[in-house]
């Protein structure tokens, strides 16, 4: 997906020094142009963000867990480009969904970081773990209390609570947020 500088369009927009010599000879048609220009500019604001943002989704599906850390860690590992440096990945929601039988009770899955490089201690990137209450599938929105994550920092999951009598378990979780890039 390529990202466009919204500058770099207004630049290309702005036609006003090369049509002000109309503006004596042909009233009309400088404002006919003048107006377009302006249309232009309104549809590249409305069109192009004004910050360079790209969407950012993982899935991952872990087939049977038991309660305690699942044996999959994510390494965050930004994309490399020629135009555009990213910083980093901002969460914005993850979704958990079961493909289960649960009767007993809710079940509960918590995310953790260990940031620069791995290097710290696995922390929990959410205020309260998501929570999927007994009878749905998907879970409800979450908030974050560490939402901005840089490159190479792990993310793994922590099923805190599961029901010992659920059947045909399989556990998706999606994690979406956006990359904040800055143009080189």
């Amino acid at each position: 997906m390529a990202v466009v500088d919204r500058a770099i369009l207004h630049n290309l927009a702005n036609i006003e020094n090369i049509i002000l010599g109309m503006k004596q000879k042909d009233p009309k048609l400088y404002l006919a142009i003048h107006n377009l220009a302006n249309v232009i500019n309104t549809l590249i604001d409305y069109s192009v963000p004004d910050r360079n943002i790209l969407p950012f989704i993982e899935q991952f599906y872990i087939p049977a867990p038991a309660t305690g850390v699942i044996p999959i860690a994510y390494k965050f590992k930004m994309p490399l480009s020629a135009a555009w440096i990213f910083n980093s990945v901002t969460l914005l929601q993850v979704i958990a969904i079961v493909n289960a039988n649960v009767s007993g009770s809710d079940i509960k899955v918590d995310c953790l970081v260990s940031q620069n490089q791995g290097t710290t201690a696995f922390k929990s990137i959410l205020k309260s773990p998501v929570d999927i209450p007994v009878g749905l599938s998907t879970s409800k929105e979450v908030k974050f209390s560490i939402d901005t994550f840089s490159d190479g920092d792990l993310l793994e999951f922590d099923v805190t609570q599961i029901d010992s009598g659920a059947t045909g378990i399989g556990l998706q979780l999606f994690v979406q947020g956006v990359y904040n890039v800055t143009a080189k």
